[in-house]
């Protein structure tokens, strides 16, 4: 016997990879359909309990037909349940926000929604919304990474300060491997450019 295993994301996998055919796939996704009105399909390579969710939860996306669910004022968050297979309370937390927000970007989109909200709307909506994420989400690594930059400018700046430095830039010098020249005014030429770099990331020695 082979079970269905239903995850706390409302997502559904069976126990072992099966084998079947074109037609049997075709009568699966029939049966869904009947339970659920929408039924999203997710390809992957192996089998991952965590997608499922099961004893912690995971953030699921909200699709574009979920969302189109919660935009018909005619149905309730029990038949939009029903519908997705998210709770109601999902539902009833998402619903509001998710109203506002499309109504926000349709009117700065100059997108004319007195009729009330199309699923060719509400698609456009999720796709620029992936995008705008998508684009956050880089601006954001890249944040992240110029501030990793001037981390380790400042350590650089403050290690050329240490006597530690000095002495083994004497020594360097005493030694011809440098520039005979005034020890101070050496570090100091480092320690300024090293300064320069830093204030052209947006940051600052305190």
């Amino acid at each position: 016997m082979m079970r269905l295993l239903v995850g706390t994301k409302k997502h559904l996998d069976f126990e072992h990879p099966i084998e079947v055919t074109e037609e049997q796939k075709e009568k699966l996704i029939e049966l869904l359909g009947r339970i659920f009105e929408v039924v999203e399909f997710e390809n992957v390579n192996a089998f991952n309990r965590k997608r499922l969710g099961q004893q912690k939860t995971f953030p699921c996306e909200w699709t574009a037909n979920e969302t189109y669910q919660l935009c018909l004022p005619t149905k309730t968050s029990e038949e939009i349940s029903l519908a997705t297979g998210r709770s109601w309370f999902a539902i009833d937390h998402r619903r509001g926000a998710v109203n506002y927000d499309i109504s926000k970007w349709a009117k700065d989109s100059g997108i004319d929604i007195t009729t009330g909200f199309t699923p060719e709307i509400i698609e456009k909506y999720m796709t620029e919304k992936v995008l705008a994420k998508k684009e956050a989400e880089v601006q954001k690594k890249k944040e992240k990474a110029k501030e990793k930059k001037i981390e380790e400018l400042k350590e650089h700046y403050y290690h050329w300060g240490t006597t530690k430095k000095k002495e083994m830039i004497q020594w360097g010098m005493n030694l011809g491997q440098l520039p005979k020249g005034d020890v101070d005014e050496y570090i100091k030429e480092k320690r300024d450019k090293i300064l320069k770099e830093i204030k052209e990331l947006g940051g600052d020695i305190k």
